[in-house]
């Protein structure tokens, strides 16, 4: 998981917005907004993701819970954004965690944000709840993903772009700095999505 989450982070770039959430009887984000995803920023979210340690139970309703007060807090910085939750666990939800309220509650408060953020789920290993977490990513636009024991689930989360990339206008240049892998110098890129136009049900699975 933690190869996972920082492999999705290197996919970002200063035109992107992100923070990370760990959870199992609580929460814990590695900020109480969402974050440009300035060079800077993400190496806070990767020193953040590389400080986590497996404990506790397995909070469902915590984590999305979390994640869309971020939303919320946010406010206008990412509004012209897609929102997009990638949300992975390798258990069972833990009792009382998503009952049917939670479920309501996190549906009520998804639906109030403009947009409305899709769920992708990744159910990893042969403990996850791969039925509960196929549940999220249907009631929320986006896709559920099963990744047996041994599975690269990096290169799994990290493909949400594939998702995402039909749904965006390629209307105008992204100028974006990034550090050369090669030199580590920092580079300027103008950036221009080019794809061809196809349905986003090519990357769909049918509830």
């Amino acid at each position: 998981a933690i190869a996972a989450g920082k492999k999705v982070i290197d996919t970002l770039t200063e035109a992107d917005f992100a923070t990370v959430i760990a959870f199992s009887s609580n929460a814990n984000a590695a900020s109480s907004k969402l974050l440009q995803a300035t060079e800077a920023n993400k190496k806070t979210l990767e020193a953040f993701i590389g400080g986590l340690k497996a404990d506790g139970s397995t909070n469902f309703g915590a984590a999305l819970g979390q994640a869309l007060s971020i939303f919320e807090g946010t406010g206008a910085a990412s509004s012209s954004c897609h929102r997009v939750i990638l949300f992975m666990s390798d258990g069972q939800p833990t009792g009382g965690t998503w009952a049917s309220g939670a479920i309501a509650q996190v549906k009520t408060r998804a639906a109030k944000l403009s947009p409305a953020p899709r769920i992708l789920t990744y159910a990893f290993g042969s403990g996850a709840d791969f039925g509960a977490l196929k549940s999220i990513a249907c009631d929320h636009q986006g896709v559920a993903y099963k990744i047996q024991d041994g599975g690269n689930i990096a290169n799994v989360m990290a493909s949400y772009y594939k998702l995402l990339s039909p749904l965006s206008s390629p209307c105008q240049v992204r100028w974006t700095q990034y550090t050369d892998w090669l030199t580590g110098q920092q580079l300027t890129a103008a950036c221009l999505a080019s794809y061809k136009d196809f349905l986003c049900k090519f990357y769909l699975r049918k509830c």
